[in-house]
């Protein structure tokens, strides 16, 4: 009879202390000036406190803008963002807060605007972006969130518009420009960020510019230029960036 009393008694101990299955409650935390849903949050109680694991913003006419899961009140899962007319503006995958994962937007044409990879809040691999018209605008590698390689980008035609090497997120090596019409505007190189080396500049018919060599950043030696049409117009000699001598013609 006492051991029945005994488990009757703890049945009912941990049945009174059982909080039961949690539920699930939402509410409309703000509202647009015509009334309707602006806001509303998605949250369970715990110890009086609301524990919010979704967000959903609407426009206007009640079509979602934005939803957000959390978890630990930091973003967690995906995160999409729309345009007023339905279509998927931008989407992001989340771990605690952290970027993790691919994320993408688009145009509102439904092209894809960018794309890159994440882990752990830091970039990784390849990260592209696109012109409304599906063309590539720009593409570049990271490593650890780090530029790393070669960062290029295109003119709207496809035609190349510059190239800038990487080493570390530090430029390092040639970098080249190029007029939309694909003729070379400038060359130069760089020696852990610093201008280093000859550089060259053209104008857009292709004729030469400027003339001149670069030691740490400065101007050394012998600097010409010349007018579109090809006439030499100015020299100078520079020793660490002063200017020695120089004449115009």
């Amino acid at each position: 009879m006492r051991l029945h009393s005994f488990i009757a008694a703890c049945v009912i101990f941990f049945v009174g202390c059982s909080e039961g299955p949690k539920q699930l409650q939402q509410e409309t935390a703000e509202t647009h000036p015509n009334g309707s849903k602006k806001k509303e949050n998605f949250f369970y109680l715990k110890a009086g406190q609301k524990d919010i694991v979704r967000t959903v913003f609407y426009f206007p006419d009640g079509s979602v803008r934005s939803d957000a899961y959390f978890k630990d009140t930091k973003p967690d899962s995906i995160t999409i963002i729309n345009y007023q007319n339905g279509k998927r503006y931008k989407e992001t995958g989340y771990n605690l807060g952290k970027k993790n994962g691919k994320e993408m937007s688009w145009y509102e044409n439904g092209k894809v605007k960018s794309e890159a990879t994440f882990v752990n809040d830091t970039a990784v691999g390849a990260a592209t972006t696109y012109y409304d018209n599906g063309n590539k605008q720009s593409e570049i590698t990271y490593k650890n969130g780090k530029r790393e390689g070669a960062l290029s980008s295109w003119f709207l035609n496809g035609n190349k518009k510059k190239i800038t090497n990487y080493t570390g997120d530090v430029r390092n090596g040639a970098e080249q420009e190029w007029y939309e019409n694909g003729k070379l505007k400038k060359e130069q190189n760089y020696q852990n960020d610093v201008l280093n080396g000859p550089a060259n500049s053209y104008y857009e018919n292709g004729k030469k510019e400027e003339e001149v060599t670069y030691l740490s950043g400065a101007p050394d030696g012998k600097k010409t230029r010349w007018d579109e049409k090809g006439k030499k117009t100015g020299e100078a000699t520079f020793k660490n960036g002063e200017m020695i001598e120089g004449k115009s013609y």
